[in-house]
């Protein structure tokens, strides 16, 4: 198992309280690591994915029998919602990492880290109208990759289609390959059996972020680390070719004013901008190496920062995004901070063109029964609800809806 390298950075961090409204109510679905031995799982670091009947799907970096994760679901029922877990990891495998996917058939998959000798790997679970059954799709090897975090991609994900069962799936590895700096590859389906093509092995770049798919068939992504200036990067892998374009190196404005380490998933609206967010730069908190920004880079090629975190008093807007953002029909931007907020633990916020807020500050409630930390990101449903996960970090974390007020 392989440690996404900014984390160790970012837990040091420490956020003085400071006051927020909050625009939506927080309700707990689940609180991880509530049964004996955290059966239940532990860590929820990924986000979730609902299917068209409300039901919410998601993984537990760990917990389970082996302490190696699970994956779990969430099934409303008269207004809460019933907890299942659909698969254990065990201690040969495990330490799911990244967002599942959902198939039209309503079938899973999603990628893991794997222990020891096992470096990763892609999964499917399939459902057969009673029981769940796991398989290994794709098995990394080192040369073709190793550590898998990201999760996985398809054409159609940002429009909320379910993958269609044929087309290509693609997703990153964090490291190995041919200049040990990760890879961007490619999974094809046909029938029963499954072929793996690596299509980019990252030489002056490293971590490579989720993948975007846009309507074109070009991959977007991200880099935590390497490029020009050593912050990341953004690029482009062309459709077909797999040709990188890098449309820019983080870190190239004097105190990493237009961010640095870029982390999460980036979100294209119709127009063809990208949005994404870093875990650290900007203009904010300098003495710990900035709290983050919201990015764009428009369609005509300008990349713009949108808003600097820690820029209210005490960090009340939150600090250290890791997730990205994602856009609602209004593009409003949504997402989550690692940091800051009320109790300095994490909040979920808001970005539109009058300004950020922070529409909820975690760990508001008594014992942080509402959870703290949240490292992934939200989703919304056709009301306008936001789903996502805390991840605790060191403790179980939790799942939960914020719903507008």
């Amino acid at each position: 198992m392989r440690t996404k390298l900014p984390i160790l950075a970012i837990l040091a961090l420490a956020v003085a309280p400071a006051g927020s409204a909050f625009g939506y109510t927080d309700k707990n679905l689940h609180d991880f690591c509530s049964r004996a031995n955290c059966t239940d799982g532990s860590e929820p670091t990924a986000g979730l994915v609902m299917d068209n009947s409300g039901i919410l799907y998601g993984t537990t970096f760990r917990g389970g029998k082996a302490n190696t994760g699970e994956v779990f679901e969430l099934v409303p029922d008269a207004g809460k919602y019933k907890f299942s877990v659909l698969h254990d990891f065990g201690a040969n495998d495990g330490y799911p990492d990244g967002e599942l996917i959902l198939d039209k058939e309503g079938n899973l998959y999603g990628t893991f880290e794997g222990t020891g000798a096992n470096v990763g790997a892609v999964f499917g679970l399939t459902y057969n109208g009673t029981k769940w059954k796991f398989a290994v799709l794709h098995q990394f090897s080192g040369a073709d990759g190793e550590y898998p975090q990201a999760g996985l991609t398809y054409a159609g994900q940002t429009s909320g289609k379910p993958w269609d069962d044929s087309s290509p799936l693609f997703g990153t590895v964090a490291s190995g390959g041919t200049y040990g700096n990760g890879v961007a590859f490619e999974l094809v389906r046909s029938g029963s059996s499954w072929t793996e093509t690596v299509i980019h092995n990252f030489e002056d770049s490293a971590y490579p972020n989720r993948l975007l798919e846009d309507t074109a068939g070009n991959l977007w992504g991200t880099t935590q680390t390497g490029g020009k200036y050593g912050g990341g990067l953004m690029f482009k892998l062309a459709s077909g070719t797999w040709t990188e374009t890098v449309f820019h190196n983080f870190c190239n404005t004097q105190n990493c004013a237009d961010g640095s380490a870029p982390f999460g998933q980036l979100s294209m609206d119709s127009s063809g901008n990208v949005y994404g967010t870093t875990s650290l730069g900007g203009t904010n908190c300098q003495d710990n190496g900035g709290c983050g920004v919201v990015f764009q880079r428009t369609s005509g090629g300008t990349y713009l920062v949108l808003y600097n975190f820690c820029s209210i008093a005490n960090c009340g807007d939150g600090e250290t995004p890791l997730a990205g953002v994602i856009l609602d029909s209004a593009g409003h931007l949504f997402g989550t901070t690692l940091s800051g907020g009320i109790n300095g633990l994490g909040t979920a916020f808001e970005l539109a063109t009058n300004g950020e807020s922070a529409i909820y500050s975690f760990c508001a409630k008594s014992d942080c029964s509402d959870g703290e930390r949240p490292a992934a990101p939200l989703i919304m449903d056709s009301a306008g609800r936001l789903f996502g996960t805390t991840s605790g970090l060191g403790g179980g974390g939790n799942a939960f809806e914020l719903k507008p007020k």
